[in-house]
């Protein structure tokens, strides 16, 4: 079942982009904003988190959409590896855009600053999930919840991060 919402969720989300992508009107240019000094910084870790996302959505859906078979052994150590690297360049990117992508009553609805809190809401139970099953408080029953948790909230934060990435792309080649 989660093989299956995985692979329409993906082809679903990549079709939809592509669509977009195709229909947006002008010049396809990229714009070069003024330096700030957080954009140095800004310009580090957003690619690292994407690259750990990246390697992460890799090293857990290859294997189980392709391989047909969970995630283990090199797979699980590279996901284990580039998780807490994840983490870590979340929680700057959170410091360092939550003011950018506060709300105001004239600016609704900006698709990539709900992108934005979306990722960040869903990386606390992917987080949380896989964190918890690591200690002994859950039976057998509670650890498969975690683990059910841990895959379905993965997923959805997977598709969202490639709407965002989409729409960070189309803000820097202009619309």
């Amino acid at each position: 079942m989660f093989r299956t919402t995985s692979i329409i969720g993906f082809v679903a989300t990549l079709l939809g982009v592509a669509i977009c992508y195709a229909a947006l009107p002008g010049n396809r240019q990229w714009r070069i904003k003024k330096s700030e000094p957080w954009n140095a910084i800004r310009r580090l870790i957003y690619p690292l988190a994407l690259l750990c996302f990246l390697a992460m959505v890799i090293t857990s859906f290859y294997p189980l959409l392709v391989l047909k078979e969970s995630i283990h052994g090199y797979w699980l150590i590279l996901h284990a590896v580039f998780a807490p690297v994840f983490a870590i360049c979340l929680v700057c990117l959170v410091v360092m855009w939550a003011g950018n992508c506060s709300f105001n009553k004239n600016d609704w609805p900006p698709l990539q600053k709900i992108c934005f809190w979306l990722i960040v809401i869903l990386a606390i139970p992917v987080i949380l999930s896989i964190v918890l099953s690591m200690f002994s408080f859950f039976g057998t029953k509670g650890q498969e919840f975690l683990l059910q948790l841990h895959r379905y909230s993965a997923l959805l934060l997977a598709l969202i991060v490639i709407v965002h990435t989409y729409l960070i792309i189309c803000t820097k080649m202009g619309k």
